[in-house]
């Protein structure tokens, strides 16, 4: 992206040039110069593209953005206005202190005050970033974490003042706060400090909003002027672009303030006229100080127009050894690890690498790849797993370095879509970690490289739908109760109004809502995207402390850092990955094996007959209730069939309508079809259907002539969406090269069709084959190490889909008990322990402590530290020596975790005398009198702690109790439904596990319940669902009448009617009492 101009603008020396607007009045007679995108979270409302359309639209010229405390959204901003061909000035509100520790504050305190500051130049924009990276930062000799409010020294101004233009902020600063305060000697006094260190760029500002104090302040302000010889300049103060935008302005303010219209006041008069005026109505507004008015064009005449080429992008130094430079050191790496992985390199092993070389070194990415190499490197050496994915996995190089696991020379993987000639900037290579140990890489990366050359990537998060809502009807005055009630018949993103809860919203609060929906909310931290370059990056784009300490992010995202084009390695933490390197840790300590995961064995069939049978509860991206489905379906027999079911239940394949005809043609229930025979190579594998993004490219290259760059770029144009008309040139072009192939006609349109659509929803195959990876691996533990696989993955909730529950009911289908915690032989953590054989052959799981409500990190480390003096001796003993408070002791009692102690109604009654003896106030209770009994809990009541205290039950399931009931009820169990007749109608009792709406489902929602017998999936039409809405949103317990569906192996209910179950036996035994149980069940997963 580069900056161009048009006809209304100047590119010399940024010069504005001035014309005829629409309003017939003079174009650059006035230029806005303070203006909050939504990047000001909680108090801008319009995006920078619309601010950039709407000034274009008022033939304005140039327009600064000047978000408060950043510069969030300038390469979103400047992108835009380049298409909309006005000059962009970036700019910042910045909060500073009081300029002097001698002038008082007008009110008595040390507020921060607020002023504009705008980048004239690359200097000054370099100084910008940096004025506004030590605004973020903590305190000197202070851990680094965020502060509160972002504040500014002003002695850094003096430091960092070239090619700044300072705007001294009106009534917000500290001249106009002074003033205001009748405190006109300091009013001077401060506005004489940043004339002396801005010169003649130091402007005194002058809005008109709706306050009575305006005029004077205007006044006031025009008359230090001209006593300090400081020019003045006139600004809105936009917030919004049109009036209509006022209300969402005051909402947004009424949020921030945790306030209501109605008691806002005040606070809210002057949104309405916050908005962009035309330079008509500043001209108007504005009439008696035109000097303020053509001040504003002299500025915008000395800002350079921003441009990338203000930022630098390079790598910083990559350490070789002597005599080496980054391509010969990464051939000689890419040599030895062929060593390593091969026992001959043939010659398209060494066509391929030297192709690859070469294209790196044309690039100048060989930096890149040793630095990500290394973080390879480093991360193995400590023994942490790791394995790139992503289009990085099409690439030799990234394999002989050990980046990734996927040779693309076996799976014939084309590199063209991460590497070739056409594709500026640094590819993307994304490399996932144990979500346990990814700190320990990003903390390395600093070390390695500098905390001023490494930096993670932002992201902003926005409304939720329901959030949005109960917000906004909060700030409209309706009470929280009413206002959760509303939020809670939304469920999660949905912003369409066909969505059934939005008839119980009111209009107002749902119009609000769904304009605050795709407003920043949040700044939160990417996922894992750092940013790496050689210069400083607070001198191209501010660095703040993120959430967690210790860590530094930008204010750019990566849509952001791609158009820069600086150099990013995604550093993923992934759950399955430490559930795995904990599980191989386990393995070697119960059984003495070592196992590698890049060494199994590969083609195991009983490890595909547990996929194929859908025992995959656990098993990485194989559990969900559409894989669950659709494996008996697919029938995984290879290592590349495992990569097309992960690949094959994505909403994008399901949208472009690939997963049903794929799935006919694996089953031979219809003919295996091809476009054109020339094309037939490329599909063959994916049954004739385009289900990778590689085979679109390949059918760009092969079957339209084009280059790999020409591919990718086509690919680009139809994955970002962009304009119709390029859209029309491109199939204009890919069909006249299909014609130059001899390929037209129905043929033609067909391919056309495949690569148009492959780019909107294919998924890369390189990514498909690194994730099938995991799945064989995890599900090649299950079925060998099933004990330590479980342990690996309930140490490292949450992660998958389903709770610790569902996973141990797993467990003891397979085999494997689960014990209640023990303060003595159990661990902080999940455990597995080996019995005699005869009693547990397969292995028991033990409950960890740290499942317990309460025990937190730091009880964890009161526990872990009394335990080094030993097993704990008594009741007394254990409570003596942790010193725990009342309600993680009462817990871990209810947990049974104490049970070696006695029974637990006398452990909880003897707690109360053995606290007042580790820690007296008051006088002890007597102890209980001689021979009082204590019962034991019944199997109900010991469920019930269990549930209280650990979210789970370790031996029974809450449908056990309902059984005969159910029974007599004819109510099916869940295993009796599987073996129902297809199309009979049934009833069924169960637990809800899991609720899933996904997007592409068209509002149909599937809902997972279980019993004592296993699992069943149920399919919930949207206008059933809206009609049954509450039962299924609250109850955790359902009795659900639906049709039984069969397809081959896979069993469903086709719900047509749901009842809270307690409630519908209650109805249908009057005679008899049914005990109502009250369990404090976890709740259901939810997912969108």
């Amino acid at each position: 992206m580069r900056c161009s101009w048009s006809t209304t603008t100047s590119t010399t020396a940024g010069h504005v040039r001035r014309g005829r607007g629409s309003q017939g009045s003079t174009m650059a007679d006035y230029i806005e110069l303070h203006v909050h995108s939504h990047y000001s979270l909680l108090a801008g409302v319009s995006s920078p593209a619309a601010l950039a359309r709407a000034a274009a639209e008022q033939d304005a010229p140039a327009l600064a953005l000047t978000d408060q405390h950043g510069v969030y959204g300038a390469i979103e901003y400047v992108t835009a206005a380049e298409r909309a061909g006005i000059k962009p000035i970036i700019g910042a509100e910045v909060a500073v202190e009081p300029v002097a520790s001698t002038l008082p504050a007008a009110d008595g305190e040390a507020p921060a005050y607020r002023l504009v500051l705008l980048a004239a130049s690359a200097t000054g924009y370099a100084n910008l970033c940096q004025l506004l990276t030590a605004a973020h930062a903590p305190p000197p000799d202070t851990p680094l974490v965020r502060p509160e409010a972002p504040r500014l020294d002003p002695a850094l101004l003096r430091q960092h003042e070239e090619g700044l233009i300072c705007l001294a902020g009106y009534a917000a600063g500290e001249v106009g706060a002074r003033l205001l305060a009748g405190d006109r000697t300091g009013a001077g006094a401060a506005a004489g400090w940043y004339r002396q260190v801005f010169g003649a760029r130091y402007y005194l500002e002058l809005q008109r909003h709706l306050f009575r104090r305006d005029k004077k302040l205007c006044r006031s302000l025009m008359d230090l002027g001209e006593g300090l010889r400081i020019p003045t300049v006139a600004t809105n103060q936009v917030h919004h672009v049109a009036p209509e935008d006022g209300l969402v302005h005051d909402v947004l303010q009424c949020i921030r303030e945790q306030t209501t219209l109605d008691a806002a006041g005040p606070l809210l008069r002057r949104t309405s006229a916050q908005r962009l005026r035309t330079p008509a109505e500043m001209q108007e507004l504005f009439a008696d100080h035109p000097g303020a008015l053509r001040n504003t064009v002299a500025i915008a005449d000395q800002c350079e127009a921003f441009s990338l080429d203000w930022l630098d992008r390079s790598l910083p130094p990559v350490a070789v050894p002597r005599g080496e430079t980054a391509d010969s050191y990464l051939r000689k790496l890419c040599l030895a690890g062929a060593r390593r992985c091969y026992d001959r390199l043939t010659r398209r092993a060494r066509e391929r690498l030297e192709h690859e070389l070469q294209l790196i070194a044309r690039m100048g990415l060989a930096d890149y790849f040793l630095l990500v190499g290394d973080a390879v490197r480093w991360s193995r050496q400590q023994g942490i797993l790791c394995q790139g994915r992503g289009s990085a996995a099409t690439s030799l190089v990234a394999y002989l370095l050990g980046i990734t696991l996927v040779d693309p020379l076996v799976h014939d993987l084309p590199v063209e879509r991460f590497l070739n000639d056409g594709r500026p900037g640094y590819p993307d290579i994304d490399v996932d970690f144990p979500a346990s140990d990814r700190e320990q890489v990003i903390q390395y990366l600093y070390r390695r490289y500098g905390r001023g050359h490494v930096a993670l990537v932002c992201e902003f998060n926005t409304y939720r739908v329901s959030s949005a809502v109960r917000d906004v009807a909060k700030a409209l005055g309706h009470p929280h109760a009413e206002a959760q009630q509303m939020a809670d018949r939304l469920d999660g993103r949905a912003s369409g109004k066909a969505e059934a809860g939005w008839a119980q919203v009111p209009e107002q609060v749902a119009a609000l809502a769904q304009r605050l929906a795709r407003i920043p909310r949040h700044l939160a931290t990417h996922p894992g995207g750092m940013v790496f370059t050689a210069r400083p990056l607070p001198h191209q784009v501010p660095v703040q402390p993120a959430a967690m300490p210790e860590r530094t992010i930008l204010q750019w995202d990566k849509n952001s850092i791609e158009e820069w084009g600086a150099a990013k390695l995604d550093v993923l933490g992934l759950g399955m990955l430490a559930a795995i390197q904990d599980t191989i840790q386990l393995v070697q300590r119960h059984h003495g094996k070592t196992l590698d995961p890049a060494r199994l064995p590969a083609d195991d069939p009983a490890v595909f007959r547990l996929i194929r049978h859908a025992d995959t509860i656990g098993v990485f991206q194989a559990e969900s209730r559409a894989q669950i489905g659709t494996l008996p379906l697919l029938q995984p027999r290879t290592f590349h069939d495992l990569a097309v079911s992960v690949a094959l239940i994505r909403p994008g394949p399901i949208q472009g309508g690939v997963v049903q005809p794929y799935l006919r043609r694996r089953r031979r229930l219809e003919r295996v079809t091809y476009p054109h025979p020339s094309v037939a190579g490329i599909l063959r594998k994916t049954l004739g259907v385009c289900l990778f993004q590689e085979q679109g490219l390949l059918l760009s290259m092969h079957a339209a002539g084009f280059t790999a760059a020409q591919a990718d770029h086509a690919r680009r144009i139809i994955a970002r969406n962009w304009d119709s008309q390029e859209h029309v040139r491109l199939k204009a072009a890919l069909l006249r090269g299909m014609a130059q192939q001899g390929i037209t006609g129905q043929a033609a349109q067909a391919i056309y069709d495949a690569i148009a659509s492959f780019a909107s929803y294919g998924f890369l195959e390189s990514h498909a084959i690194s994730f099938a990876h995991l799945v064989y691996v995890s599900a090649w533990l299950k079925q060998y190490h099933a004990a330590e696989f479980y342990i690996g993955i309930l140490n490292n909730q949450p992660m998958g889909f389903y709770d610790s529950f569902t996973l141990i009911r797993d467990a003891l289908n397979r085999g494997i008990p689960t014990l209640p915690p023990d303060i003595n032989e159990g661990e902080v953590a999940w455990t597995v322990e080996y019995p005699p054989a005869s009693l547990a052959p397969k292995g028991v799981l033990r409950t960890g402590l740290a499942q317990v409500k309460g025990v937190g990190a730091q009880v964890q480390t009161v526990l872990a530290e009394a335990r080094e003096a030993g097993p704990f001796r008594s009741l007394r003993d254990f409570v003596a020596r942790t010193r725990l408070p009342r309600d993680v002791l009462e817990n871990i009692i209810r947990s049974g975790a104490c049970s070696r102690f006695g029974v637990q109604r006398q452990l909880l009654w003897r707690l109360t005398d053995l606290l007042e003896m580790v820690q007296p106030r008051r006088l002890p209770l007597p102890p209980p009198p001689d021979g009082v009994f204590f019962a034991e809990l019944s199997a109900a009541e010991t469920m019930a702690a269990e549930f209280a205290t650990l979210e789970l039950a370790t031996e029974r399931h809450p449908l056990e109790f309902y059984r005969a009931a159910l029974t007599a009820a004819r109510v099916l169990s869940c295993s009796e439904v599987r073996e129902a007749k297809r199309g009979q109608v049934v009833k069924v009792g169960g637990v809800v596990v899991v609720r899933q709406r996904p997007r592409t489902a068209k509002g149909v929602v599937f809902v997972m319940i279980g019993d004592e017998t296993g699992w069943l999936d149920t399919v919930v039409w949207p206008r059933l669902h809206d009609r049954y809405r509450q039962v299924l949103r609250t109850e955790p317990l359902l009795i659900i009448e639906g049709v039984v569906q069969r397809e081959g192996l896979v069993v469903s209910l086709l719900a047509k009617r749901f009842w809270p179950l307690p409630a519908w036996l209650e109805q249908r035994a009057p005679g008899k009492r049914v005990a109502k149980q009250e369990w404090a069940l976890p709740p259901a997963h939810s997912w969108h």
